[in-house]
């Protein structure tokens, strides 16, 4: 199998070598992205108004990161289903090989490109100025990523074609979207969409970065000024746990169960994704066609 999956992955690396455009197309994208949401939410600070400012932020960083990967990853195996078919018939290599060369062909995009959108938000957006910060939020970043390239290559493993895959993109990633944790509240989701809040990556993802950003941090409050005279606000959020309650967020499930269900999520998608896409090259209906 090792043999195999080497084989993929170096026609892989040439075809990505010899296409520039693909790799400068990527890394734009990742760098506009970033650069508008660093633009969006231009120093924001750490007080009352700003923390709707900061929680839609870092809601907006999981939507681009999802929404970046899903479309690209889509639009993949769809192209080179076709040649996948004739190779697999031919007993080239098998469907395992070709999905794990994916996956380690995507891994330096995963790592470097969410470094560089990552890096451009961070010190545009006001965020807490600390090392430990940084890399704790670009951990959690890699690990939303690693579920959306996951669900892209699953689009593309059940599609027919290119058309039929980014059709299904919006309708497959807004319930999850939506159950998230931004725009409705943790306790507020019907029972029975609960199976899909469970599985959200974007609910897993936004829970860790209010976490790193709002545990053990003081909120501003300032003083109102009226007629000359200092007026003491009642604020309502005065720590960071004061932000965490509002919205229902644990700070000792940071790794466990959110980062973990998030590495599961993909290992579980890749190995469904691997599973239809056997099913697909082994059609017999299509291979009789295909030959005819």
């Amino acid at each position: 199998m090792w043999t195999q999956t080497k084989a993929c992955l170096t026609r892989s690396y040439y075809n990505a070598v010899r296409n520039p455009g693909y790799n400068r197309i990527r890394v734009a994208q990742s760098v506009v992205m970033a650069l508008l949401t660093g633009l969006s939410y231009l120093g924001t600070q750490n007080n009352q108004e700003a923390l709707q400012d900061k929680s839609g932020l870092f809601f907006f960083i999981l939507t681009i990161l999802t929404f970046g990967n899903v479309f690209i990853q889509a639009q993949s195996i769809p192209l080179e289903l076709p040649i996948i078919k004739r190779e697999y018939r031919n007993s080239m290599y098998g469907v395992v090989s070709y999905m794990f060369s994916r996956i380690l062909l995507e891994i330096p995009y995963l790592v470097i490109l969410t470094m560089v959108q990552w890096t451009i938000i961070f010190f545009m957006t006001g965020l807490r100025l600390e090392a430990g910060m940084f890399f704790t939020a670009y951990v959690i970043c890699l690990g939303v990523t690693w579920v959306a390239t996951a669900l892209g290559i699953f689009i593309a493993s059940t599609a027919g074609n290119v058309v039929m895959a980014v059709a299904s993109i919006p309708i497959t990633i807004l319930p999850f979207f939506l159950f998230g944790g931004l725009y409705q509240n943790e306790r507020s989701t019907p029972v029975y969409f609960y199976p899909i809040k469970y599985v959200s990556w974007f609910r897993y993802g936004f829970n860790m970065l209010l976490i790193n950003e709002f545990d053990g941090v003081e909120i501003g409050c300032p003083n109102i000024t009226t007629n000359g005279t200092s007026i003491a606000q009642d604020c309502k959020f005065k720590t960071g746990t004061d932000v965490l309650e509002f919205y229902h967020v644990d700070p000792a499930n940071m790794w466990f169960p959110n980062f973990f269900v998030l590495c599961i999520s993909g290992l579980v998608l890749y190995i469904i994704s691997c599973s239809c896409l056997y099913c697909k090259v082994r059609q017999p209906g299509r291979m009789r066609e295909e030959r005819d």
